[in-house]
């Protein structure tokens, strides 16, 4: 069943629509009130703690500061809060989702102690991906100094990391409640036909409770069947997020 709260833009529709008129669906809306409607959501989030957290800490490549349009605060806070244990996101291309995700989860890993899986279908997303986070990391000071075990400067050097090896760890310092240091970490892997059964076994192996599927409708079955086979033994405290385009 789909969470009509989750949802962007949440729009009634004036009729039942048939599926193969779902590609024109701006035909049914007033582009006058859509255009409103937008207006007031920008208005509103601009009053949510997390939207403005985000605007302090992220910056666009002009180096302005990142102000996330509703959409994009939606997913972030999915994301962060991991605010329900199953999560799509389907949006069209060039939507910014690679970007938000990114900063999500290192806003995630930062903050909260935990692991992070993120499964990649190619080198070159997964090189997109590592490379939104060592920019983020190496801009701010605040996640800078949280960073483990890695000269962010040699970002170069990470980047080839992933090409040879087809997977990444970023590790970050967490300081919890009571005072006691704990970590939050991501590990970037890729999916390639030629590495799938090293992905699988990555998968099956994997510590944490939180995995999010980029492009996932790009993976190959086995891959699938793996997260699936590997948090059905971790019980009902898991985090599943598939990202995609609609094809």
């Amino acid at each position: 069943m789909i969470r009509e709260d989750f949802l962007f833009p949440n729009i009634t529709l004036p009729q039942l629509v048939a599926d193969e008129d779902l590609e024109h669906l701006g035909r049914l809306f007033d582009i006058d009130d859509i255009k409103a409607y937008i207006a007031r959501e920008q208005v509103r989030i601009r009053d949510d703690q997390m939207w403005k957290w985000a605007r302090e800490n992220f910056k666009n490549e002009d180096e302005t500061p990142w102000e996330m349009s509703p959409g994009e605060l939606e997913i972030f806070k999915a994301i962060v809060f991991r605010q329900h244990p199953r999560i799509e996101i389907v949006t069209c291309t060039q939507y910014g989702k690679t970007l938000t995700v990114s900063r999500a989860v290192l806003t995630r890993i930062t903050s909260y102690a935990g692991n992070v899986l993120l499964l990649e279908p190619d080198q070159k997303r997964g090189k997109i991906f590592l490379n939104y986070m060592i920019q983020d990391t190496s801009r701010n000071d605040y996640f800078a100094d949280k960073l483990q075990g890695v000269n962010i400067k040699e970002n170069s050097m990470l980047v080839r990391l992933l090409t040879e090896h087809s997977k990444v760890k970023l590790t970050y310092h967490v300081v919890e409640d009571d005072d006691q240091p704990r970590f939050g970490s991501v590990e970037i892997i890729t999916c390639e036909a030629r590495r799938k059964d090293n992905a699988v076994t990555t998968i099956m192996g994997f510590g944490g409770r939180d995995i999010i599927a980029d492009e996932s409708a790009l993976f190959d079955d086995a891959i699938d069947a793996a997260v699936i086979r590997m948090m059905a033994g971790k019980g009902e405290d898991t985090f599943l997020c598939k990202i995609g385009n609609p094809f």
